[in-house]
């Protein structure tokens, strides 16, 4: 910890916390939304060569593209400014299988993609978020380099 880790608005973090609940619960959601229609249009629209399995909100998402498998494991993130789902997409290690992490997004309310540093990736037109970060994920571990 640092010494600017005790310097916050006591009074106000109250406050803060119970928006970052709110607005967590909102982008678990709006994130399963996006993602709950992979299943069906994935095999579908890429022609067989990914699949995807989507648990219950918040579980682990298994896929697979090109005889290569991934996953994306959630978490939280929330600061004074934003709460939101943390992703990380990673692939199995050749070595023993546990996962090497390839990449990480924060999924913010209203379908906002952000890096870890909260630079927005993706702000733009809903009727396309489930395809394009479906297309990111899939592009991101195909070219993902072997990890041993």
């Amino acid at each position: 910890m640092q010494k600017s880790d005790f310097d916050f608005d006591r009074d106000g973090f109250p406050n803060i916390l119970g928006r970052n609940h709110r607005g967590l619960g909102i982008a678990q959601r709006q994130l399963w939304e996006t993602m709950g229609s992979w299943e069906q249009f994935a095999p579908n629209l890429l022609g067989g060569k990914v699949t995807v399995a989507i648990g219950q909100l918040g579980e682990r998402v298994i896929g697979r593209v090109l005889d290569k498998n991934f996953y994306i494991d959630f978490g939280v993130f929330a600061d004074d400014s934003v709460a939101a789902v943390e992703a990380v997409v990673s692939v199995p290690k050749l070595s023993d299988g546990t996962p090497a992490e390839i990449a990480r997004f924060l999924f913010a309310p209203g379908g906002k993609i952000l890096s870890s540093q909260k630079e927005t990736l993706w702000d733009g037109d809903e009727d396309f978020l489930s395809y394009e970060l479906l297309i990111a994920i899939v592009r991101k571990v195909t070219q993902a380099p072997l990890v041993i």
